[in-house]
């Protein structure tokens, strides 16, 4: 079974810790930080939303039979 994870963190500017996302399928794992150009977003963020989009153009994601889809905040 394929595992698809998204994960991503809001960096502390007085930690100098970037904002980052990680993206893993299966066993490999892709790994970006970002530029903190809100270097407060960890202490104002207080909502999130996630969505599933196709490829574009109006496309739809189309998942297996039996695809779950498990969404948390940690």
């Amino acid at each position: 079974m394929i595992q698809l994870k998204v994960a991503g963190s809001a960096g502390r500017a007085v930690s100098g810790a970037l904002d980052a996302v990680a993206v893993s399928v299966g066993n490999t794992v892709y790994l970006t930080a970002g530029d903190n150009h809100f270097p407060d977003l960890e202490d104002q963020w207080q909502a999130a939303e996630f969505n599933v989009f196709g490829d574009g153009n109006g496309d739809q994601a189309v998942f297996d039979s039996g695809t779950t889809i498990v969404v948390g905040l940690l």
